[in-house]
């Protein structure tokens, strides 16, 4: 049976560090599919500076990258925590990969969750001894 097919993998990430810092997730695209599949990745929702870096993916909706059935491709996703933040404070957004080979509609996609956390800054205060 010819069919399009995606998967990411991890499904789900979770990260945390501190204010400033850029949390990186690896991430992979694989063409599960019958089908040579066109794909194409796109970031959702978020408030924290994130971006996708990929030396052979595409993001959005114009040329994208072709698969092979059975191949696949890693690329990061790069989330910024904000040096106004506080801890406690967190922040998530869905990675998702489509196929635009694909003449279904919706078209054949998957899709990974990546939540980041802020830790709190601990300090540690030794007694100082005099003799």
């Amino acid at each position: 049976v010819k069919d399009y097919g995606l998967q990411l993998a991890p499904g789900y990430g979770a990260l945390a560090g501190q204010p400033g810092e850029t949390m990186t997730y690896t991430l992979g695209v694989t063409n599960t599919g019958t089908l040579s599949s066109t794909v194409n990745l796109r970031l959702g929702t978020h408030l924290w500076p994130t971006v996708i870096v990929s030396q052979s993916l595409r993001m959005g909706t114009g040329m994208g990258t072709v698969l092979l059935p059975g191949s696949g491709t890693p690329f990061l996703v790069a989330v910024t925590i904000p040096t106004d933040t506080l801890p406690g404070d967190s922040d998530a957004v869905t990675i998702t990969a489509v196929a635009h080979s694909d003449p279904r509609v919706p078209p054949a996609s998957a899709g990974a969750l990546l939540k980041t956390m802020v830790v709190p800054t601990y300090r540690v205060y030794l007694p100082m001894v005099m003799k």
